[in-house]
Parts: structure tokens; sequence; C-alpha cells
């Protein structure tokens, strides 16, 4: 356990007081090199042939604390001694025999501080102790009557002086929560705690001396220096039960040295677990605009997740690009829902599935769901466009939050099963021309005599997959759908813009070299202006020219600085300041702007204090490359955290949460950026206005928590295994987080 606070590493400090020896006595010196490990330092070479013991003592407290009065002139120790009354209790008066005046060197150590503050205060103070125990649980008063002699003059004290300090009380227990006597219970598996009147002693502290009735699962028992006083008990408690707990209080001591003297074998401590809490359904899934990935479509389908709904409502309606609305479900997340809207009691094209299905999911279990598909698409390519919508029923609603019903969570997706894909690019120039790329999803092969049809305009793609269509209408400036067909498969993307762009504008590109600066920091900062002029169908870029000014804002918005400084012949450049010592922390900015130009912008920077830490933690796995997994095959991976002391050392036996949370996402083999595997968001995608992000076609899974210690090398291991995915081939990152304290 920490034995010097953290403040007190860099001090000099005299380990012979914590009673710690080494026989026979070596020159040198000890040193912290944390607050939990001391370490000897020999001043020459170690003598061989000798065998050297290190003997740590562990001694009680005593009741006889140190007192120290300075004055604020010369005194005679004894003189005041004379004066010096103790009381105690009820006006009991202490003799004065009973005190004993501590020797320089205990003064020198004990209250260092006060005298080094000055030279003179060596004969300014009296120090004392007591030969005997002091009473416990006892308030304690020091008083100096009036008419205390000075050693520089025949002037007296004219006023009375005392302080007072109350000694500890006998160990025992205040307070535990939940307490039955105060009507207090808590949710099956939520930790207990007992709070005492004195800190514990940590290394009297085990799982042994608490016994309950009946027996708790998982039980686990935690004391940490910074709230020494309590205690708190982890479980795995079951509902509606009352736990009875029994201490061995015989064994159970505090930093005094004290037994528990409160004995519960009668009256015992007594802990209510009530009901469980109502269940908390969810439903994820993939929404928004998606693109079906092409290798499934011989046998398509929509995956999803559920937790703790007994049974869902699965709605599935062919449409056609026309049915397309911003307004639909699949594009929108609706907090509150009125069952007389439009889009809820008819979702537009035909509706082909709408059902209530069983999960039989376990409680608390996530649990995934795949829709099948192909009896809904076109027979003869699996192709079509289709709305599903699903959502939990009026029962498996009140089975979990028991709210308002119009509150339910409802998960909706616009599905395009197609194998055609198209890439757009709209000029931004005056005739607003778009250029259009078809090609196989699958395959990337162009696609000949696609029939491509935006803002009532029609044209067929060439050999190469490419067609162009000129001179866009313009009216009402409202987004359109560019579709594509080829036989009977159907692909479209929706809300594309075609604003004309005929100005020209100033781009800033502002960096600094390291992002986190600490006060008294040289801060360096770097920059560069363009002018991106436009020119018929393009936009070129060319050096900006002039003088910026600057001013640099604190964190609170105080200015420190305000200078200019001017371009090169680059359009580049760059500044260098110094922070103060006394900045304030936070998010420091620095304004630029070209007025001759009328161009601005911000750059910001953060301001911090911070400290190297005791110990450093690092983590690896094995193997290290990506894992292809199959339904009929299992791959695993070995995690492993390592903890290490930055003066040297590891961290054993110290404390390990591991956080584990796998999560779909895509992946890009090494030098093949042309493959991508997951679901992607098509480059086109950047034309549509309000559709789904590529965040919202992620799956996440519950994350799940694991607890250990590290070995002797400061090391902790977790082995993940890894089980087939069934049909879909989809990319999953496992993020394994490890925290040691």
């Amino acid at each position: 356990q920490p034995m010097i606070a953290v403040s007190s590493l860099d001090e000099v400090m005299n380990v012979e007081d914590l009673d710690i020896s080494l026989t026979p006595k070596v020159e040198g010196r000890w040193r912290w090199t944390g607050t939990k490990t001391v370490q000897f330092e020999a001043k020459h070479r170690l003598p061989y042939s000798t065998e050297y013991a290190l003997k740590v003592n562990k001694e009680l407290s005593t009741l006889k604390p140190q007192c120290f009065l300075l004055f604020d002139q010369k005194i005679h120790t004894h003189e005041i001694l004379k004066h010096l009354r103790v009381m105690y209790g009820d006006g009991h008066q202490m003799q004065n025999e009973k005190l004993e005046l501590l020797d320089e060197k205990t003064v020198k150590s004990k209250f260092e501080s006060f005298m080094n503050a000055d030279q003179g205060n060596y004969e300014k103070y009296v120090a004392f102790s007591f030969k005997h125990d002091l009473l416990k649980a006892t308030q304690y008063t020091i008083q100096l009557p009036s008419g205390c002699p000075s050693a520089e003059g025949p002037l007296k004290t004219r006023s009375e002086w005392s302080a007072s300090f109350h000694t500890y009380e006998p160990l025992k227990i205040t307070d535990w929560y939940p307490n039955m006597a105060l009507k207090q219970s808590v949710d099956p598996g939520n930790s207990w705690s007992i709070t005492f009147n004195n800190s514990l002693d940590h290394s009297t502290l085990n799982k042994s001396l608490f016994k309950f009735e009946p027996v708790v699962n998982g039980l686990g028992i935690e004391h940490t220096k910074g709230n020494g006083r309590q205690i708190i008990i982890h479980n795995s408690s079951e509902p509606n039960t009352v736990y009875k707990l029994f201490i061995q209080s015989a064994a159970m001591k505090d930093i005094y040295g004290q037994r528990l003297e409160q004995n519960n074998s009668n009256n015992s401590i007594q802990f209510h677990v009530h009901d469980p809490p109502p269940l908390i359904g969810d439903i994820s899934g993939a929404t928004g605009m998606i693109i079906m990935d092409p290798g499934v479509l011989d046998e398509p389908f929509y995956p999803f997740m559920v937790y703790n709904y007994s049974e869902l409502t699965i709605r599935v309606n062919k449409v056609k690009p026309e049915h397309y609305q911003q307004c639909l479900p699949c594009f929108n997340s609706y907090y509150f829902t009125y069952e007389n809207q439009e889009w809820y009691n008819k979702l537009p094209g035909e509706e082909l599935l709408n059902e209530v299905i069983q999960t039989n999911c376990k409680r608390y279990e996530p649990k995934e769901i795949k829709v099948p598909l192909a009896a809904y698409l076109n027979k003869k390519s699996n192709s079509g466009q289709l709305i599903i919508l699903i959502e939990p029923t009026k029962k498996a609603w009140d089975e979990c939050q028991r709210g308002n019903w119009q509150y339910r969570q409802i998960i909706s997706a616009w599905l395009q099963c197609t194998r055609l894909a198209v890439d757009v690019y709209l000029s931004s120039s005056m005739d607003l021309i778009l250029t259009a790329w078809v090609t196989e999803l699958m395959t990337g092969a162009s696609v000949n005599q696609a029939t491509v049809s935006v803002f009532d305009k029609k044209q067929e793609t060439n050999q190469q997959g490419l067609c162009t269509i000129r001179t866009l209408s313009t009216e009402n400036n409202e987004g359109g759908i560019l579709v594509v067909e080829k036989d009977e498969d159907t692909c479209m993307i929706v809300d594309i813009y075609h604003d004309k762009s005929d100005f020209n504008v100033y781009v800033w590109h502002v960096f600094n070299d390291r992002g986190l600066y600490k006060p008294n920091d040289d801060v360096h900062i770097k920059g560069y202006v363009r002018l991106l002029k436009v020119e018929s169908e393009a936009k070129l870029p060319s050096y900006a020219q002039g003088t910026i000014d600057y001013t640099i804002n604190d964190p609170h918005g105080q200015k420190l600085e305000e200078s200019k400084v001017r371009l090169n012949d680059y359009g580049a450049f760059d500044i260098k300041f110094k922070l103060p010592d006394n900045v304030n922390l936070g998010d420091g900015s620095i304004y630029f702007s070209l007025p001759d130009l009328a161009t601005n912008t911000t750059h910001y920077f953060k301001v911090q204090e911070f400290r190297k830490p005791e110990y450093e933690v690092s983590s690896m796995h094995r193997p290290t490359t990506p894992h292809y997994c199959h339904l009929t095959t299992d791959e695993y991976v070995i995690v492993t955290c390592e903890g290490k002391l930055f003066a040297g050392g590891y961290l054993n036996d110290a404390n390990v949460q591991w956080t584990v949370k796998p999560e779909t996402t895509q992946f890009t083999p090494p030098e093949r950026s042309d493959y991508t595997f997951g679901r992607a968001e098509q480059f086109f995608w950047r034309y549509r206005y309000n559709n789904s992000s590529q965040t919202q076609n992620k799956i996440s899974y519950p994350a799940k928590t694991f607890q250990g210690k590290t070995n002797n090398k400061g090391l902790h291991e977790i082995k993940i295994n890894y089980h087939g995915i069934e049909q879909e081939p989809r990319t999953t990152v496992v993020r394994a987080l490890a925290a040691i304290t």
C-alpha cells in the first residue's frame, strides 16, 4: 500500500523513521521510486562474501501525540512549561510531571519546516509529548494563561492562549448501505458499503472476515486509501432477499492498531435486495439508404439486434424511386410516434409483409435476427427496392420500459438490392453538366446501355459505362433523384443538388507543432492561404498575397499578443510565441485575418499542466494479422497488457479491468485500396442531403468487462474467441481496453 504522498517523492526522507534497517550497515542512501517502493543505493560496491539482512518493523501507533508551540520571540523553555496546563474531560487538569520535553533531534525531524523557516526559531519553541497514553475519544486543551514570561524583556503575556485536539475513538461501525432500519434497498447485483469511524489497516482485510447468510455469490471486497473508512462489497445478489453479515471483529484493525470492538454476532448487519427493475428493451440495425452486398443477393437478408423484447412487428414494402421522400422513417429518427401519421399507417409502395414474430431471446442477452428478403425481390435477378420497418409490439413494450407507447423505438431502412453501381460528378459551372459512370457493383466492370435518368432527362451509357447530361434544369433548386436501370435491375442516388458556383474563395490551412502545450512553452504555428479561382468547370488554386493580422487569446478570451506577419511568395506564413507562466488552462485561440482580401480563420490549441505518471501501461495482441473466420472454423487472439514503473520494475499484483467491445466496421487489405470489405459508403453518397451516415450502418454489440491481477512481470492476458459469421461476410473490429490501477 502507499507509504508516502505523491507530493513527497522529491523530498529527502529518513527511511529509518519507517523502521527499515539494513544489517550490516552500508554507506549509501534510500530513495523512493514510487509511493510504494523504496530503493537503497550503496555509495560503493557491496562487499562480497557477506550476508545482508533487511528488516522492516511494523509498530502499532501509541496514543502519545507530540505538541509543538512556536512563539514570536525567544523564551525560556522550562519557564513556559511551568505555566502550561493540559486540560481534558470535564475540566480535569493533567499534572505537568506527566509531560516530557522532546530532544532537539526529534524536533528537527518532526517539525523541520517550522525550524528551518527562521534560524531564530531554535530559541522560540516548546515541544513536548506525554509519558503515558492519552484517553481515547477525549478532547484535550493546551492552555497558556496570561503572565507567561519572555526571555527578551520583562513584559509578560496579557491574555490567555489555548488550542484543542481530539483523540481517536475505538474502532466501530457507524453506518452501512443499504440499511434496513432506514428502509433502504438496492437492485440485484448492486454494491453494498460499510462505513467505520476510523480508517482501516488495509493489510488486515480479506474476504474471509465477512460471512453472509444466505451465502453471497461473486463476493468481492474493495478498500482504498482514498476512502480508508469505507469498505465496498461487490456481489451477485439475488432479488427479493435479505442478507445478514457477520464480521470476524478480532482480526480487523484500524490504522491505530485497534481491533473492531463492535461485535455483530448478535446484532447482525442486514442488506435488503429488492426485485429487479423493469427490463430495458432495445433494437438496433442499419438505417437510411442501404446498398445491399451483392455477394449475398442469392439469399439476401436484413440483420438487426434485439435486446429483451419478446416479440416484434416487421413490415416490408416494395417501392420504386418515385416513392422516395425525406420524411420517411428510414431517413429520420422519431422520438414520438403518432399512430395516425401517414407514414406509419401506410408506407409507400406495395405491402408485402406485416406480421408479428417471436424473438425467443434470453433476458439481458442480445440476439441477432435476420429477415429473409428473397421472397420480396424479382425472381430472376433477386433485385429490387424495399422499405423495412421494425418495432416492438405493445405487449413487448409493456414488458420492458412500461413507458409511453408513443415513445417506442422504431428502426427502418430503404434497401437497394442491386448489382449496379454509379459514380456521379456534377460540375459547378454555369452549364451544370452531370457525368455518370455505371459499373457492376460486384466486379467493377463497366455497364453498357444502362439508362440514366435525372431532372427529367435520360441518357444511355456507352461501352465505358459513361454518359453526360448537359444543361440541367435549375427550377426550385430541389434535390433530384438519379435512377439507373438495366433490364430488371435498378439503383438510385437521392438528393442531388445542382448549385452554381461562379465566385472565388480563399481557403486556409493552419497547424501547430504539438497541439498540447504547458505554460511557458513555445508555440509554433504555420499556415497556407490559397485563392480558389473559378475558370470554366474548374477551380484553380493560386498563392494569396498580403499581410496577416493575428490576435492570440488565452482560454478565457484574454488577449496575450497582437501582431502582423506577411505571406511569402508561396502564400505561406509561420509565427512563434511563448506562453506566460500563469496562462489560463484550456483551449487557446489565434484569430488570423487578411483585411485587404476580406478573409479570416481561427486556429485553436490546448494549454494544460501535467506531470509524468509513476507508471506506464502498454498493450499488444498476437497474432497481429486480421482473422478470417468461417462458420465451421473458430479463431482466437491473445490480448496482453503490461504495467511498468518509470523508475524501473513491474506493476505486480495490480488490479486490471478489461473492457471488450466489438462493432462492425470496414476493412481494406494492404496496398489494395480499391477493395473494401464491410458496408462501405459509396463515393457518390456525398451528394445526398439527409440520408443516414456511414456510422448508422454500424452494429454495436454490448461491451463485456473482465477483472484480474498482473503477474510478477506486470502482465495480464485474456483470450478472445471468434466464432464464424454465418452467411454475410461482415467485417468486425474488437476493441479491448485495459486499465491498471
